[in-house]
Formats: C-alpha cells, structure tokens, sequence
C-alpha cells in the first residue's frame, strides 16, 4: 500500500511573480524555487531507518521485526547508502516500494521479468521479488505488517509537525528565498536555472537527515524535520540551513555545464596530487555557502551545521584548505580562479608540513602513513 506523494503548500513567492506575469507587469528574473511535499510511505521507511539508529532499549517494540529486517536487507546488499541511493528515487515517483526494489535491480535482470515501457502492479512485482538478491521480501512484509500500528500511533503527530513546520517555513523562508538563492550563485559562479525544487519533508530520518537524488525521474531532496536536532543550539534557522544546502546540491547537479566554483574546484583536484578530496572539499563548501546564506539573511550570530554538528571535525584538512579563501571571496569579491587557486595552494602547505613532520632524523625513525 504506497500513497502517491502529496504536495503541501507551495511558497508564495512563487505565486506571486507568476501572477505578475499574468497582470502583464514586468517579472523579475526567474530564480530557483522549492516546493514541499509529504509522502507517507517515504515517512513510514525513513521512520525505521532512524529507528534502527536508536539504542535498542529505545525502539519502538512494533518496529523490531522490521528493523531486523531492514539490517538484514543493507548487510547483504553492502553499503546501506547505495542501496537505498537505488530505490528511495523510485519511491518518490510514485512507485510502491517493491516496484521500486524491482526496477532498481532492473539492469541486472533478464528482459522477461522487466519491462522498462510499463509499470508493474505491485502484485507483479512480488511474483518477481524471488529472484532478487538480497531479497527485500522480509522487508517489505514487515514493513506492510508495521503500516497499520505506524498510521495510528506515529503518523497523526507527525503529520501535524510536517504541516507546521511547512507553514513555519511558508512564513518564514519564503519571502528571503530569491535573495537567498541571489547570493548563493552569486558566490558560487552560477546562473541561476530557475529550477522548482522538490523538497520532501518527513518527521524523521536516519543520519544525516538529509539527501538530495538526481535520478531518471529527476531531483528531488528529502530533509528529515530531526536533522540537526541532537546538536547544541539547533532550531529554525538550522533547518532552514539544512534545506538550503541540499538545494544547492540540486543546482549544483543542475549546473553541470556551467564553469561555477564547484566545478572550477573539481578540475582543479582532479589535475593535482588531492585527487582523494573530490567529494569532501566541494561537499564543505556547500556546508560553509549554506551557513553564510543563513547569517546574511536570518541572523548574523548563526552557527552552521558544519560547526554544531561537529561536521567540520570529520574534514578538517577539507575545512582548514577553504575556510579563508572562501571567506574572502564572500567579503572582497575575489574571482573564483584565485579563490580556487588559494584552496589548492593550502592544501598544497599542508602536505608539505605533513611531509616535514614525517621526516626522519637522525635518531627517529619515520611515522607510517
């Protein structure tokens, strides 16, 4: 039983300059939008996927049969990210989960149990289920058993906090987004597509709480509402942070062709000798635009996720290499080829006082790799 994903409110904003459009007054240039939507079978799988993360003595008891199997699932599939990165896509298009699981090993499958011109009923795609390794059939059971106790316990109060949190951000979002995403290209060398984002919100999620997926249906971002919230001095404006930087991961996506700081960034690693930073240094980037985006236009005295969820910790040679250079790109303007160029020569000092720092002398031998 899969409900198809409903839209919530759209953002005003957005509204607004259509309708301008209509009168025949001059409409200012397009600039990227978000819309929300909810969608409660995504809601229900990313529910015991956060559950799963809890410590056992705080599980749900209803939930343990489908966590255990949801960890069998992921085990046997090898990394828990790209199994899911394959089928939560599918989901979002409407498919119910074991069409989605179906199509996503659909290349490795002979043509007789695959037809890529039509869908499949999900009674279709069960008889086919078999053959799939690893097999999502414990899963999907426990989850169509789990369903009934999730829609009478959790879903009510949960869906209430989505719909309050999309007013909240209606309000409060909205009327800053375009000067927001003015900024962010600005900063980030694109022009803007004028994209409307689909953004997918849910009451709760695994780490990190957030995703944005490019895929045959498009992209679409999901952001849990419980991101962040285990860190110190969470609130508004850290989801308003955490839905930004996914959304510049979509136009980031979006732009590819474009010469913009990530793209200028990714060259200029893949022609060095830091050819290993290609994901954690344009991802730190977006982390430190998205926060600067929050400052300039919610509160100058906002600290970003990066800073309280302690993410920067996990890439600091990432965030020692960008964080002046991309300071002073923000505040004076420089262009992007010097700021890149800033970002490589830092990276560049630092393996060379590792190297030095790792240097035997005369009487110590050399510190392994």
């Amino acid at each position: 039983m899969t409900r198809t994903p409903s839209p919530a409110t759209r953002f005003p904003a957005a509204l607004c300059v259509a309708l301008l459009t209509l009168l025949g007054a001059p409409a200012a240039a397009q600039h990227t939008t978000i819309e929300f939507f909810t969608h409660d079978e995504l809601a229900l799988h990313w529910w015991v996927r956060a559950e799963a993360e809890r410590p056992a003595d705080l599980q749900a008891p209803e939930a343990r049969a489908a966590i255990a199997a949801l960890r069998d699932y992921e085990q046997e599939g090898g990394n828990p990210m790209l199994v899911w990165a394959r089928i939560e896509p599918l989901l979002l298009a409407g498919l119910p989960l074991e069409d989605a699981v179906l199509r996503s090993h659909a290349r490795g499958m002979p043509e007789r149990y695959y037809n890529d011109a039509g869908g499949l009923s999900p009674e279709e795609a069960r008889t086919r289920l078999h053959d799939l390794k690893p097999d999502p059939r414990p899963y999907t059971d426990a989850l169509d058993a789990l369903r009934p106790w999730y829609l009478a316990t959790i879903a009510p109060a949960a869906g209430r906090e989505v719909e309050a949190a999309i007013e909240s951000l209606n309000e409060y979002l909205a009327p800053r987004l375009a000067d927001c995403y003015r900024d962010a290209c600005d900063a980030l060398g694109m022009t803007d597509p004028g994209h409307s984002v689909p953004v997918y919100l849910v009451p709760s999620g695994p780490r990190p709480g957030a995703i944005t997926y490019r895929s045959r249906t498009g992209l679409a971002c999901v952001v849990a509402l419980d991101a962040g919230t285990d860190c110190q001095g969470a609130g508004l404006d850290l989801l308003v942070e955490v839905i930004l930087h996914e959304t510049l991961h979509a136009l980031d996506f979006a732009t590819q062709e474009q010469p913009t700081a990530l793209q200028q960034l990714r060259a200029a690693l893949r022609e060095s000798s830091h050819v290993e930073r290609l994901r954690d240094l344009p991802h730190t980037l977006i982390f430190l635009q998205a926060a600067a985006v929050v400052r300039d236009h919610f509160g100058p005295d906002h600290r970003g996720y990066g800073e309280l969820c302690r993410y920067y910790q996990k890439v600091p040679a990432a965030i020692r290499a960008l964080r002046q250079p991309w300071a002073d790109r923000l505040d004076r303007h420089v262009p992007l080829p010097e700021t890149v160029a800033a970002i490589l020569a830092n990276l560049d000092d630092a393996e060379r006082a590792a190297a030095e720092r790792n240097r035997p002398t005369a009487t110590q031998p050399a510190r392994p790799e």
